[in-house]
Parts: C-alpha cells; sequence; structure tokens
C-alpha cells in the first residue's frame, strides 16, 4: 500500500484520490486555497485536510507549512494540479516523488511555449475546421521518457454540435501503440523532459499543454480500467485500440457563477460511482458556486466488427448512466451534451 499526498488548488483533485482510495491505498486530499472546502453535503463526503496555506500573499510558497503537511503525511507519492506548480516543486525538492504540476509545466504557455516548440522544431498538429473541436495526441511522462501514448479528440462547445459557450464539453481518448506515427512531434519533447525532470501528461494539438486534466483522467481510469496509482508512478501497458469518452454534465446557471444556495446537490448512482467524476469545492467564504457538476466518463471498446462503433457505444453508456442520475435526482435541469462523440468520428475519419 502506498501513501498519496493530493495537492489541490479548489479541489478537481478529489474524484482521482477517491479512486486511488478505492484501489487500497492511504490517501490524504489537501485543498490549499483557504478561501475553499470540500463541500462534503450532498455530492461526496468531506475528504478536505486541514486548509493551512501552502501560499501566501501574491504565491510566495509558504516552505514552513509544507514541511509540517510532509511530516504529517509521509506520503510516497505528491499529485499536485494546476496552480499548484510552485508547491509542487519544493515537494519535489524535499525528496517526494511528485506528479502533475510543477514550476516548469506553469511556464509553458503564450510565448514560451512557442520559443519552446520552435527550439526543438515540434510542429503543432493540424486541427480541423470549423474550430467546434480540437485534435491531439498525448502521453505520460515518468521525467525521462514518454509512455502510455494517447489520441484526444476534444468537443469544445458546451452544446450539441459544438455550439453555445465554449468550454469543453466532452472528450474522447484512444490509446495509441508507441510506434504510431502521430506521435513523432511528441517524441521531440523526451530531451525536454529529461532537462527539467517532468513527471505528469502532455498533450501536443495547436499547442502544448502540460499538467493536469481531469477528463483525460477520467478517460484513462477507463482505459487502464480503474489502476491510476499504477500509471501514476510509471507503470508502461501494452496499450489496446479500445476507447473512452468523457461528457461535462452541469447545472444551471453554469456557466455564470451564482450563488451556492440555489445550486442543487447530485447523489452518486448506484452501480455507476466509478464512472463520475465529482467536482466538489465551493468558495465557502463567498458563497459561489459555478454549477459545474464534473464529468461521466465510459469505456466503448475495440473496433471488432463493421457495425459496432466504438464512440458510440461509450456514449450509449454515458447517457444511460446520465438518465439514472437524473432519474434518482430529479434533475431534469441537468446540462449535458447527447451528442459526444459524433464530431469525434468525423475528425478522425481524415486521418486515418
Amino acid at each position: 500500500m502506498s501513501k498519496v499526498l493530493f495537492i489541490s488548488q479548489n479541489g478537481d483533485l478529489l474524484p482521482l484520490a477517491e479512486r486511488v482510495e478505492l484501489e487500497g491505498h492511504g490517501v490524504t486530499l489537501h485543498i490549499c486555497n483557504s478561501f475553499y472546502t470540500s463541500r462534503g453535503r450532498g455530492n461526496v463526503k468531506a475528504r478536505s485536510a486541514t486548509s493551512v496555506g501552502l501560499l501566501q500573499e501574491e504565491n510566495v510558497v509558504n516552505q514552513k507549512n509544507i514541511e509540517d503537511l510532509l511530516q504529517k503525511v509521509s506520503p510516497d507519492i505528491c499529485v499536485t494540479d494546476g496552480g499548484m506548480g510552485r508547491v509542487g516543486e519544493v515537494v519535489r525538492r524535499m525528496g517526494v516523488q511528485t506528479w502533475g504540476s510543477d514550476r516548469w509545466s506553469e511556464l509553458v504557455f503564450g510565448e514560451y511555449e512557442r520559443n519552446l516548440l520552435k527550439s526543438i522544431n515540434v510542429k503543432p498538429l493540424p486541427q480541423p475546421t470549423p474550430g467546434d473541436a480540437s485534435f491531439g495526441v498525448g502521453a505520460f511522462s515518468d521525467g525521462d521518457i514518454l509512455y502510455n501514448p494517447f489520441l484526444a479528440v476534444t468537443e469544445v462547445g458546451l452544446q450539441n454540435k459544438g455550439v453555445g459557450v465554449q468550454g469543453d464539453g466532452g472528450v474522447c481518448v484512444q490509446a495509441l501503440h508507441a510506434g504510431h506515427p502521430l506521435l513523432k512531434e511528441l517524441y521531440k519533447l523526451e530531451e525536454v523532459i529529461k532537462r527539467v525532470s517532468y513527471k505528469g501528461m502532455l498533450l501536443l494539438s495547436s499547442h502544448l499543454e502540460v499538467g493536469f486534466s481531469l477528463p483525460l483522467f477520467a478517460c484513462m481510469y477507463e482505459l487502464t480500467k480503474g489502476k491510476l496509482l499504477d500509471v501514476l508512478k510509471g507503470r508502461k501497458d501494452d496499450v489496446t485500440k479500445e476507447w473512452a469518452s468523457a461528457t461535462r454534465i452541469s447545472l444551471p446557471p453554469f456557466p455564470i457563477p451564482s450563488d451556492i444556495r440555489y445550486v442543487k446537490h447530485v447523489s452518486v448512482v448506484k452501480g455507476a460511482a466509478k464512472h463520475i467524476w465529482f467536482v466538489d469545492a465551493s468558495n465557502s467564504d463567498i458563497g459561489i458556486c459555478d454549477g459545474n457538476v464534473g464529468w461521466v466518463s465510459a469505456r466503448g471498446g475495440e473496433q471488432e466488427k463493421e457495425e459496432f462503433t466504438p464512440l458510440r457505444e461509450a456514449r450509449r453508456r454515458t447517457l444511460r448512466t446520465i438518465t439514472n442520475m437524473k432519474n434518482e435526482n430529479d434533475l431534469k435541469e441537468l446540462q449535458y451534451r447527447t451528442d459526444v462523440g459524433v464530431r469525434s468520428a468525423q475528425i478522425l475519419a481524415t486521418y486515418e
């Protein structure tokens, strides 16, 4: 059994922490932002550790509080998400294996990212038109090499056919063989990975994304059949051609912030808990909640017969879970896309 410390800015690591705990490991979740707390009275039970500040004003790291937290937990591995790069860097320097966001990963955007790709001659992948989706390839990094590569299509609109506010309405992922030709540009990043010893996830599309992505994790959880900690530790699996998808679920007034008192809570659907990824953090001082419930994931299997479509199967399973969630919670107003995978299939046909 391993002891895992999850350090999250606003609580997005909670569903990942719960699943690692179900694998039989010791888990501590620390929500770093002292203005946020796990709701713990609707979606999931409270899991937050004492919210001592790891960051002071202007994002200055509070090293003593980090040392106290590490001494209390004694973790074998620490997982950090977006915004926690400075904390992750300090934890790593203290000798704890750290996965996710670090100081370098949070520099990878804008001009630095463009110059980085240019310096190692990495060409961003051509993107589909119209711009209702993005196409990319990604992998995990152990600080030396990339492993468990995958292909990802993100359907960016929150409404069917990609219309409405752009906010990643759904993600479709397929595990790739290590020698797949689409990975050529991604593998060029290994020389940078070795130099900075980055451990985490990368995704190359029209640009490079480095760090933590909950919907991608949800899909990888489906593809690894629930053995995420082994992947975080660097397990290199023989990949299959299976597909998985993750569909965002939300409640009005999302994506407009509102008073948390007027946003309903959603309970776990019996028998489907492993496929529901609740985002369970709210601003307790101001009482703000955006109604973003989380994600529903599903695995679609492999392409075995011409009449069998993995993405269609993943969509069928997803809609079954969401329908059960609506019925059990009397939530007619639950917002989600019913066509996640349709646009992805069209895009993938052009790359075959």
